[in-house]
C-alpha cells in the first residue's frame, strides 16, 4: 500500500522551543480547573465566557469582517488579499461543542485567510445542551451547502478548524460521503477528536497523562451536553465508518502532550495509502495554534504550513 509521507518539507522541530517550554509551565493548574467545568448552571456560563475571553486571538488591522449567510448565518473574514475567486475556506469554530463562536475565533481564521489567499466564513451552529446532536452537524453541512447554492464549485472549498470544529468537520466529510454529495478540495484538522466515546483519549491519557485536559472527566460532561440519551451508535457519529475512498486531501496537526494525538493517529490509520497527512509537534499542547499565534515559533510554523496547505488545488 502507497505511504504518504508528506505535502511539503517537515516543518516540526525535534524539540519544543523555549517559548513552548516556558508556556506549559504557565498552564500547570489547567487539567485542574478544566475538570471541575460542567455543561449546566454558572459553570457553562463562566466556561463559555473564559474561551471567549481567553481564546480569542486578535483580528488583523487590514482585515475586514462582515456578517454573512450560507445556509447558516456567519462572519466572512479576509483582506486586500484575499479572493472568492481563488474559492472559500469554511472555518467551524471550536469550544467543545458547548462553546465558542464565530466572532471569537474569527482572528484566528483570519490568518489562515490572509496566508491562503482565500476569504474565510466561519459559520453560527447551535451549542449544546440547549442544542443536542444532531443540532451542530446538521448546521455544518447547512453551511457547506449554502457554499455550494452560492455558487463555490466543492474544490474550490477548504475545510479548516480546530478541537471540536475539526470533530464537526470529520462528521461533515462522512455526512457528505453518505449523502453522495461533492466533496470539498482539503481539510485542515487541528487536534481533532474522532472518537466519540472518548476511549481512545482516555487510553493515551493513562500513558501520558495531558497537561491542559482530563479526558476521563471532560468527555463525560460533554457527552451529558451532546449525548443526553446516552447513546452512541447514530452512524453520523462514526464518520471513519463511512466510505472514505472519496475523502479529499487532508492535514492532521495535533500537539505531543494531547491526550487527543490516539485520534489523529485513528484517523491517519483510517485514511492510510491515501494524501493523508498527521503532525504530532513535540511539547505542545491543545490548540497550541491558537494560544501561541502571536508568541509560539510552532505556532507560527504550523500555520504557516497549514495555511500553504490550504491554498494549494490538488
Amino acid at each position: 500500500m502507497e505511504t504518504f509521507t508528506g505535502f511539503f518539507a517537515n516543518p516540526i522541530p525535534e524539540r519544543p522551543s523555549e517559548e513552548s517550554v516556558r508556556a506549559l509551565a504557565k498552564l500547570r493548574h489547567n487539567r485542574r480547573m478544566a475538570g471541575l467545568m460542567r455543561p449546566k448552571g454558572i459553570r457553562l456560563r463562566l466556561a463559555r465566557a473564559m474561551g471567549e475571553k481567553l481564546l480569542s486571538v486578535k483580528t488583523p488591522e487590514d482585515c475586514t469582517v462582515r456578517e454573512v449567510a450560507y445556509g447558516r448565518p456567519g462572519l466572512l473574514v479576509g483582506d486586500a488579499g484575499t479572493d472568492a475567486a481563488n474559492g472559500v475556506l469554511l472555518w467551524v469554530h471550536g469550544g467543545g461543542l458547548v462553546a465558542g463562536s464565530p466572532a471569537g475565533e474569527q482572528g484566528f481564521a483570519a490568518r489562515y485567510a490572509q496566508r491562503s489567499g482565500l476569504p474565510a466564513f466561519l459559520p453560527s451552529y447551535r451549542l449544546a445542551p440547549e442544542h443536542p446532536f444532531p443540532a451542530a452537524q446538521d448546521d455544518v453541512l447547512a453551511a457547506y451547502r449554502g457554499l455550494l447554492d452560492a455558487g463555490f464549485p466543492a474544490e474550490s472549498i477548504r475545510l479548516g478548524g480546530g478541537s471540536s470544529g475539526a470533530y464537526l468537520l470529520v462528521g461533515l466529510l462522512g455526512d457528505l460521503a453518505r449523502n453522495g454529495l461533492p466533496m470539498p478540495g482539503a481539510a485542515l484538522l487541528l487536534s481533532p477528536t474522532v472518537d466519540i466515546t472518548g476511549k481512545a483519549a482516555c487510553a493515551r491519557d493513562a500513558e501520558q497523562p495531558d497537561p491542559v485536559y482530563p479526558p476521563a472527566k471532560t468527555v463525560n460532561w460533554l457527552l451529558e451536553a451532546y449525548l443526553p440519551d446516552g447513546r452512541t451508535d447514530d452512524p453520523r457519529l462514526s464518520p471513519l465508518e463511512t466510505d472514505t475512498g472519496g475523502w479529499p486531501p487532508v492535514l492532521v496537526q495535533t500537539g505531543g502532550t494531547e491526550c487527543v494525538v490516539a485520534d489523529a493517529e485513528l484517523l491517519g490509520a483510517a485514511l492510510r495509502g491515501r494524501r493523508c497527512e498527521v503532525q504530532i509537534w513535540p511539547g505542545q499542547v491543545h490548540g497550541f495554534q491558537m494560544l501561541g499565534a502571536d508568541s509560539l515559533p510552532e505556532a507560527k510554523a504550523a500555520c504557516e504550513y497549514g495555511a500553504r496547505f490550504l491554498a494549494q488545488r490538488w
